[in-house]
């Protein structure tokens, strides 16, 4: 066992326990020994994880799978044979996470003591969390909770045969007479380890006495499991404050190490500069991209949403958007707002992490008069990367809108590629915007014309949706007309363009024209997909973003933040 404790803390780094998994169904190679292990991954791996794994998915065009048992398989020289061992191992978080569930794999890793010879690995931080569990648990342990002992009697349960009006198994061929058949071998060793776990000293005994009388009834054990059932939900929940308590210590522990590390990193800031000089995109300078609101207006903006992103938290970016940011509002229009913030890094790797993301919308239906109300979305800045990443206008829009109302360091800098988030997955996602908006328009078309009965030279019971969903559409082909011609999109429109949508907008249309109106907004979507279809075989738009020059940018953002908001 030696050997196997050494393979383990040299395949799991930060180890904090293993032992071997006496639970009757642990998931093993037959005939081989199955441990449990916890360990905590490091604060540089976790620290943006699933920013990560999303972003090279994207680039290599996979999808995210769902993540496989995390199962190390050992075959070690043990003396004169091969020790076969199969590792079921888990993070910090995740086994917390089985403790409330009551698995009892789990939760039996508290049986055993420090001089247990089934204890592969523990530290001294693992004996500390015992000890405290134990006294937020005295006089019972954990083993004697609600979740646990229901996990264990399920198992057992599952284990006897199938009766003829169990919902599982259809034995009607087999007429009304139709008993279970006998417990299986296997069943039979097992039930009575299951159920003694469950079990109060009066009835261990009397499974022993059942177990030397030789009887294997197949009822008399269902009547056993129905009893201990019925107190296991009288059973107590488990009191887990103080594993809490202990994560937090951990985790506070690991960051302070980490942030010590990071004072010899050698940041590299140019990525993002790099990418985008790689792919010699022409566009205004980041002075004419990005003009940003009046001090004044500015200032009603912070106001408007102070106190709403997370506590420790620094605001990235600041923007009103919908039809105020296109220059197309109406008396009717709400006031919407996109913030993006960064959490500091000790948040992000924390025992409770900030949200992703947090919103407050007014719950009416769509091209209703909104006046007065004022709506928010936030998003924490490695979350927007991701979904920027994925091309969608909302996001993209962002960063070449000339009404920002506060922009930090960090934004500034994502400002200098953001040419290069307009790649062949983002003109894809203006597209299906706008298919998505015509369809919706189609449909209220539809129920429009059947509604009249014929006739053309009515009003549109929907107007004011229809036209909406229009200008939606028509606003967004403008800017991806610019996009597949090499071009970037304006966000605000001015002049002519701006006149036409805001035409559309403010229109209520009769049902007549509201086909023509739909026809030609058809017309011009087959076109942009001619066009996009042109740009796909030409290759003149990169397919995804670059992945790695969005990591080792955000990695440096997280950074800065960590060593000081001066060292930047």
């Amino acid at each position: 066992m030696l050997k196997a404790a050494a393979e383990l803390q040299s395949r799991l780094p930060r180890l904090i326990f293993a032992a071997l998994d006496t639970f009757p169904l642990a998931d093993g190679r037959e005939g081989g020994l199955v441990a449990i292990a916890i360990r905590s991954v490091s604060a540089s791996e976790r620290l943006d994880s699933t920013v990560v794994s999303a972003l090279q998915d994207l680039e290599q065009g996979s999808r995210q799978v769902q993540q496989k048992a995390r199962q190390i398989r050992l075959q070690l020289p043990d003396e004169d044979s091969t020790l076969d061992l199969t590792v079921n191992y888990h993070e910090l978080l995740d086994f917390r996470s089985l403790l409330q569930k009551g698995v009892p794999s789990a939760v039996e890793t508290f049986r055993h003591a420090p001089d247990s010879a089934e204890v592969l690995h523990a530290t001294d931080e693992w004996w500390e969390l015992k000890a405290s569990l134990a006294e937020a648990l005295a006089p019972d342990h954990i083993t004697a909770t609600k979740p646990y002992m229901k996990a264990c009697l399920g198992a057992a349960n599952s284990l006897l045969p199938k009766g003829e009006n169990d919902k599982r198994s259809n034995h009607a061929e087999k007429g009304s007479g139709y008993q279970p058949g006998n417990l299986t071998p296997v069943a039979m060793q097992t039930i009575p380890l299951l159920a003694k776990r469950a079990s109060s000293d009066q009835d261990t005994a009397q499974i022993n006495a059942m177990e030397q009388s030789g009887e294997w009834s197949v009822a008399a054990w269902k009547e056993l499991l129905q009893r201990l059932s019925a107190a296991a939900a009288e059973a107590p929940l488990p009191k887990l404050k103080c594993l809490d308590l202990w994560c937090e210590k951990l985790r506070d522990s690991e960051y302070e190490a980490f942030k010590q590390s990071l004072q010899t990193v050698d940041v590299q800031c140019d990525a993002l500069r790099e990418w985008q000089m790689r792919l010699a995109k022409k566009g205004p300078s980041l002075a004419e991209a990005s003009t940003g609101l009046a001090d004044q207006e500015s200032a009603e903006a912070m106001k408007l949403v102070e106190g709403v992103i997370p506590a420790g938290s620094e605001l990235v970016f600041l923007a009103q958007t919908g039809s105020f940011m296109y220059d197309l509002q109406v008396a009717t229009s709400d006031m919407d707002f996109a913030l993006i913030y960064q959490a500091l890094p000790k948040s992000l790797l924390s025992f409770n992490p900030p949200r992703d993301e947090f919103s407050h919308h007014e719950h009416k239906a769509f091209a209703s008069d909104k006046k007065g109300d004022v709506e928010y979305t936030g998003r924490e800045l490695g979350f927007f990367i991701t979904n920027l990443a994925k091309g969608n206008p909302t996001n993209v829009e962002l960063l070449f809108s000339n009404k920002p109302a506060h922009r930090s360091w960090a934004w500034q800098e994502l400002l200098e590629a953001r040419h290069s988030f307009l790649t062949l997955r983002c003109a894809k996602q203006y597209m299906g915007f706008v298919s998505q908006r015509l369809m919706r328009a189609r449909d209220l078309l539809k129920a429009a014309v059947k509604a009249a009965g014929g006739e053309t030279d009515v009003a549109l019971s929907s107007e004011k949706e229809f036209s909406k969903l229009l200008y939606h559409a028509h606003h967004k082909m403008l800017d991806l007309g610019r996009i597949l011609k090499g071009g970037y999109p304006l966000v605000a429109l001015s002049g002519m363009e701006r006149q036409q949508v805001l035409d559309i907008r403010l229109g209520r249309p009769k049902l007549k024209e509201a086909e023509v109106l739909l026809e030609q907004a058809e017309t011009q979507r087959a076109q942009l997909v001619s066009d996009l279809n042109a740009a796909e075989t030409d290759g003149t738009l990169p397919a995804e973003v670059d992945a790695q020059a969005l990591i080792q940018w955000l990695w440096s953002v997280r950074v800065r933040m960590a060593r000081g908001v001066g060292e930047r």
